[in-house]
């Protein structure tokens, strides 16, 4: 009797799956993509190297096609101008986020920022957001952000003392911890006392949410399987509980400490969010909305920034004579003095060479789905409500009408840019911290290049392969340095 109740069930979803597929495949008629199997879509033809199976794809398919994922009909793009036209001309069509099990328990049911679904109330914490992460407001942060990083330098010359190859996999990745303490809690991780140990615990928890994100669940995609991948998070995941007592203990000792002074001069970003949570909310709402909006940055920008610097390691090791164009260009421009985020203007050679490094190993590398909120058509396509849409950022930057020879690291090719291209994604809902982000990258690896030769162990070309996580990062490798004299 049991065989007979799972057979009809399975019988069942193959049918309406294939009903499913069949309708939005006619609706969408103009849209051409890889055939989906029943219940789960093309997910196993994507596998676990969905950038370059989406990139295939679209070499057969063309620049827009139509993929399953599970039971979502979702929509691949990588033309920057229908981007554009979704995302800035259609933006509050396509200004959700996907509302998957794993995006609503870990952005405290739909809480936050990235994954807010109240359009006004997303708009609302944008603002706020925006006006907490600007550079008067957080000058103290940048005035120790040197610091933090002339502590990595230190960290660094260990390794070129020993001559020893190393992983840069934990420095980036304790940079990035780092300056996000000093960020949000005005806070030195390094100091060996109690909190700092409180602070080893929440980052290996932090740690641990962006490894459980980063691994793909067929859960997330299949309605019927949803319910149980939420409840599981509920009754067994420990870490975000740790993580909000966590921000919520440090939430009090800022209110509790908060003196009049740090309305203009704030200590932190954690005392501008207060402030101007203040000014749109009351009460426990304050705390509610501040502890939803430090745990979605954290979490979002510690693995991308931390990726983009350790792939900076490896493209440095395996193009030396490009590293050597953008340190002579760091020794006349700067000279022995500090590397300031003023000096962008002056260092085009850096700068081409971080954009190039977005380009071909972008972290990011399908930015955040988005889901449609109505029926819309642009340029002939309808696209239905309720579509995922994935903005292929990958797909972009390897994509020849745009960058000839796309597989070739050629920095050179942002000296002049001829199209306006961001991995940060378009429109309003593109990333908030970018300029934070990018403010990172130009004084990390400025200063890397600066301070240090980073080379291959024996000469051998380290493998630029990468793997598909939260983000896209490269499998292990090490690197020498040598200290500049």
């Amino acid at each position: 009797m049991i065989l007979v109740i799972v057979i009809l069930i399975f019988g069942y979803l193959v049918l309406d799956s294939i009903k499913k597929f069949i309708t939005l495949n006619k609706i969408s008629f103009k849209l051409k993509g890889p055939t989906p199997l029943p219940i789960v879509g093309n997910l196993i033809q994507i596998g676990d190297k969905g950038h370059k199976v989406l990139l295939k794809y679209h070499e057969k398919y063309g620049d827009v096609y139509r993929i399953w994922m599970g039971d979502y009909f979702t929509i691949v793009v990588r033309d920057i101008d229908m981007i554009k036209k979704m995302y800035i001309d259609n933006a509050y069509v396509f200004l959700n986020h996907s509302d998957t099990p794993s995006n609503q328990y870990f952005s405290h049911n739909f809480g936050g920022l990235p994954f807010n679904l109240d359009k006004s109330e997303w708009k609302k914490r944008r603002v706020i957001t925006a006006g907490a992460l600007s550079k008067v407001k957080l000058r103290n942060v940048y005035n120790s952000m040197n610091s933090i990083i002339g502590q990595l330098l230190e960290n660094l010359k260990q390794h070129s003392i020993s001559g020893e190859p190393f992983e840069p996999h934990y420095h980036s990745d304790k940079l990035l911890s780092d300056i996000n303490f000093k960020l949000f809690f005005n806070s030195d991780p390094d100091r060996n006392d109690v909190k700092s140990k409180e602070f080893q615990k929440f980052s290996d928890a932090v740690n641990q949410i962006v490894v459980d994100l980063g691994t793909g669940k067929l859960s997330d995609f299949v309605y019927m399987l949803q319910p149980l991948l939420l409840k599981y998070y509920q009754w067994t995941y420990k870490h975000m509980n740790f993580i909000d007592k966590f921000i919520e203990r440090e939430y009090n000792e800022h209110v509790e400490t908060f003196k009049p002074e740090y309305n203009e001069d704030p200590r932190d970003f954690l005392d501008t969010l207060i402030v101007k949570m203040g000014e749109h909310y009351e009460g426990d709402d304050i705390k509610k909305m501040v502890l939803e909006l430090l745990f979605n940055i954290f979490i979002a920008s510690i693995d991308t920034t931390a990726g983009t610097i350790e792939w900076a390691y490896l493209y440095l090791a395996n193009y030396p004579d490009i590293q050597e164009e953008v340190y002579q260009e760091l020794k006349t421009v700067i000279g022995d003095r500090e590397l300031l985020p003023s000096d962008r203007n002056s260092t085009p050679l850096l700068n081409a060479f971080i954009k190039e490094l977005n380009r071909i190993k972008p972290v990011v590398p399908f930015n955040i789905p988005r889901l449609t909120t109505d029926d819309v058509e642009i340029d002939g396509i309808f696209i239905p409500k309720n579509t995922h849409i994935i903005a292929n950022t990958y797909g972009v930057g390897y994509c020849e009408k745009y960058f000839p020879n796309p597989s070739e690291f050629n920095p050179s090719r942002f000296l002049n840019p001829h199209i306006n291209y961001s991995v940060f994604s378009y429109g309003p809902r593109g990333c908030v911290g970018q300029h934070f982000a990018m403010d990172i990258l130009f004084l990390s690896i400025g200063n890397i290049i600066k301070s240090y030769k980073v080379s291959k162990p024996n000469g051998t070309k380290i493998s630029e392969e990468g793997k598909l996580g939260l983000s896209f990062r490269p499998f292990d490798f090490t690197v020498s340095i040598e200290e500049r004299k």
